[in-house]
């Protein structure tokens, strides 16, 4: 949120799921945007991976449940952002998080976005440049017509998305990509 709240899932060590349900809405294919960071510091042990992060669709009508993304906890430590085209009709989402047997796994969600457009066309014309997938530092080389003009109160994350200058260095990842805090002494 704008001041700087997010979501944390705590399931239990090898407990249920946590689970954010939407209420039910009338879906016309358009995108749903989110930011989401998945950490498990024991990625590197294959046995221990088992902590996952999914969205899912259900279709009201019909009861019919889409699994329409899904990452598992070892992605790299640090927010990502996701951009989904739900499938047309009267639906819920539900995120899902699984820590599974690491307690030091966390889940993070942020700024959830349903947008009027589907992220194919949402992110072919708007401050974002990446596919709609999963934005990564590396995947963000903005040319100079694909980056955002900022103003001279504002920065420029890697991505060309514009932050205010004082949101620089104050030790929040205000940035999809965590520029704005990296080079800070």
């Amino acid at each position: 949120s704008q001041k700087g709240y997010y979501l944390l899932a705590n399931s239990h060590l090898n407990g249920p799921p946590t689970r954010l349900t939407s209420p039910p809405f009338e879906s016309s294919g358009q995108g749903l945007l989110f930011y989401y960071h998945a950490y498990q510091e024991s990625y590197l042990i294959e046995q221990f991976m088992t902590g996952q992060f999914s969205v899912t669709a259900t279709d009201i009508s019909t009861g019919v449940e889409t699994e329409l993304w899904r990452t598992d906890m070892h992605d790299i430590d640090g927010w990502r952002e996701q951009c989904l085209t739900l499938p047309e009709g009267q639906l819920t989402v539900t995120f899902e998080a699984v820590r599974g047997v690491s307690l030091s796994a966390n889940i993070g969600l942020d700024d959830v976005e349903l947008l009027d457009v589907s992220c194919d066309i949402f992110l072919s014309g708007n401050r974002f440049i990446s596919r709609p997938y999963t934005l990564m530092a590396a995947d963000a080389v903005p040319t100079t017509e694909e980056t955002t003009k900022c103003g001279s109160d504002q920065y420029t994350c890697g991505n060309g998305m514009c932050i205010n200058l004082k949101q620089v260095c104050d030790t929040v990842e205000d940035c999809p990509d965590g520029m704005d805090e990296i080079s800070c002494n």
